[in-house]
């Protein structure tokens, strides 16, 4: 019997796994969630979280605004020594004498406790699958991203910038790709383009970026999606109690995005967690 597992291996799951010498169960096929970066010839583009807060609860974690290899390299380095199992879905929750047994793509694992860290959407949706109780005021909506990756001529005087919602994030300064740009688009434009055909949006986005720098020649052109970006709203609880030793946490409480994900990580482990 394992005492604890958790689910999603984004910043607050690698956290509590680190904390509680827990393994995790993670669906994709690498670690990070949104700290996500791209190789393009070479070169890296971070195209998740565009930047490292400078909060004291972050900071803790990394200092510096940027990091210098990329948001998967921190999110790696939270990971070393970890047991992962990733491209593994969790199928089902059932409950069982001792805790829980977990039904998963591959195979099913049984444990004592349970902490749910995926989008709130997907957390609820899972709930929902397992025939488990879900309060409707647990629901939190999320905002979608479409972000452009691009490779093209620059100039000293071109520079991260913000207007209308939109970032554009030169990946220079974050000595990453040196004439690499990530553009954000924003959470109104994302949702209204993120069903559209990939080429539409591809058009859509590069459009958006000209319109902001003028002409350029482009060496490279891609997109990615976020479906669940970052919170639109947020529960002012630091976690939930979704069943006996069955809790979730992560970017939906406290605060939307990194500092959220932090401190409930933090509360839950206080709480719930108090002879570590």
């Amino acid at each position: 019997m394992i005492p604890v597992i958790v689910i999603g291996a984004g910043l607050a799951g690698l956290n509590l796994a680190r904390a509680l010498n827990a393994p995790v169960i993670e669906k994709s096929r690498g670690v990070g969630g949104r700290l996500a970066t791209r190789r393009i010839d070479e070169q890296k583009f971070d195209h998740g979280l565009p930047i490292w807060p400078e909060t004291p609860i972050a900071q803790k974690i990394h200092r510096g605004t940027y990091v210098p290899n990329g948001m998967t390299a921190l999110a790696k380095n939270l990971a070393a020594g970890l047991t992962i199992h990733l491209d593994t879905r969790v199928l089902k929750l059932e409950k069982i004498p001792t805790g829980w047994r977990l039904h998963t793509s591959k195979d099913v694992f049984e444990c004592a406790k349970v902490i749910l860290t995926a989008p709130i959407p997907q957390a609820l949706e899972l709930l929902e699958d397992s025939g488990l109780r879900i309060d409707s005021t647990w629901e939190i909506p999320y905002h979608k991203a479409i972000v452009g990756l691009f490779r093209l001529e620059l100039t000293a005087k071109d520079q991260s910038i913000e207007w209308d919602g939109h970032q554009l994030v030169l990946q220079r300064d974050k000595n990453l790709c040196p004439d690499g740009a990530a553009l954000i688009v924003s959470p109104a434009m994302s949702e209204k383009w993120f069903e559209d055909s990939e080429e539409k949006i591809l058009k859509q986005t590069t459009q958006l970026l000209l319109q902001r720098l003028g002409p350029r020649h482009l060496d490279h052109d891609e997109i990615k999606k976020w479906r669940y970006s970052r919170p639109a709203s947020f529960h002012t609880r630091p976690y939930i109690k979704a069943g006996q030793h069955l809790y979730l946490c992560g970017d939906g409480f406290l605060s939307p995005g990194v500092e959220g994900a932090l401190m409930s990580v933090e509360s839950l482990l206080r709480d719930q967690f108090p002879v570590l």
